[in-house]
C-alpha cells in the first residue's frame, strides 16, 4: 500500500471516530442524565462535530531527525525561509524509511550535501526544551552525529542559506526548531565522542526553565532581524571546492 492510501485510510478512521463520538454524545443527551453529564455530551458533540471538519493528524506523536555535521570548531546550519533564522538541518521523519534515512534525505534537501548518519547523540522531548512556540503534538527530536561524503552547499525551497557557524558565534536561532542549549551539548558529544546518546530530555542540564526563556528570547531576538554579521558573528558560506568530502577536524568524531 502507498503513502497516498495509507493517509486515505487514516483519514476515513479519524472521520468513523469522530461519528461514533458524536453517536455516543447523543444518545447520552436523549437519556436523560443528570446535568452535569449532559453539559459532559454536549461538549463531546461539540468536539466531535469540530473534528469532522477538520483533517485529522497522522498521529499525536511526531517524530523529527536533524543531523549534526561538524568541520573543526563549527557546526553547519540552515537559513530557514519562513522565518529568517537559523537551524539544524532536518525535519519530520518520514513513515516507512529508517531515521538514518530520514535525516540523510533531510540533510540533502536542504543544504546541497550528501551525508551519512554515523551516531544516534541524543533523544529529546520538545514539551521539556523550552522550544518556542509550544506546540500540541508530542514531538521527540533524534539528532544525529553526520558526515559529509559529496555534494555542495545549495539553497532550497525550505531554506535559503547554508554555512558553518563557530560554537560561541551563533546567528539568531529558530527557536521552534532547535535551542542554544541543545547545540552547545551537541558540541560536547563532538569533544565526547566515547560519551552514549542522551535520553530522557538531552540530559537534565539542558531543560530549560521558565526563568530562563526571556534570557534565550533577548539572546535570539536581532534589531531588524540581523543576518549573518553582527553580535552574532558571521556564518561562513563554503567556497567553491571546500568540503565537498568528509569534514575532518577535531571536534569530528570517528565512526
Amino acid at each position: 500500500m502507498g503513502e497516498e492510501a495509507r493517509a486515505q485510510g487514516n483519514q476515513e478512521r479519524w472521520i468513523e471516530w469522530a461519528e461514533r463520538l458524536q453517536a455516543l454524545a447523543q444518545e447520552g443527551l436523549r437519556g436523560g442524565s443528570a446535568p452535569w453529564d449532559q453539559e459532559r455530551y454536549r461538549a463531546a458533540s461539540k468536539i466531535a462535530g469540530e473534528t469532522r471538519s477538520e483533517p485529522g493528524p497522522d498521529t499525536w506523536t511526531v517524530v523529527e531527525v536533524r543531523g549534526a555535521i561538524f568541520e573543526g570548531d563549527r557546526i553547519l546550519l540552515v537559513r530557514e525561509r519562513g522565518d529568517g533564522r537559523w537551524t539544524l538541518p532536518g525535519g519530520k521523519a518520514d513513515a516507512w524509511k529508517t531515521f538514518a534515512e530520514a535525516v540523510e534525505r533531510e540533510i540533502r534537501e536542504e543544504t546541497g550535501y550528501q551525508a551519512r548518519a554515523t551516531k544516534l547523540l541524543a533523544v529529546c522531548d520538545r514539551a521539556r526544551q523550552g522550544h518556542l512556540p509550544p506546540h500540541p503534538l508530542a514531538i521527540y527530536t533524534l539528532f544525529f552525529l553526520s558526515e559529509i561524503n559529496g555534494g555542495e552547499a545549495a539553497a532550497s525551497d525550505e531554506t535559503e542559506g547554508v554555512g558553518f557557524s563557530p560554537e560561541e558565534e551563533l546567528p539568531p536561532l529558530s527557536l521552534g526548531r532547535v535551542t542554544p542549549r541543545q547545540i552547545a551539548r551537541l558540541f560536547e558529544h563532538a569533544r565526547h565522542p566515547e560519551w552514549p546518546a542522551d535520553f530522557a530530555g538531552i540530559g537534565a542540564g539542558l531543560l530549560l526553565a521558565a526563568k530562563d526563556r526571556d534570557h534565550v528570547l533577548a539572546e535570539q531576538e536581532p534589531e531588524d532581524r540581523q543576518a549573518d554579521h553582527g553580535a552574532h558573528g558571521e556564518i561562513e558560506q563554503p567556497q567553491d571546492g571546500e568540503n565537498d568530502g568528509r569534514p575532518a577536524g577535531p571536534l569530528h568524531a570517528a565512526p
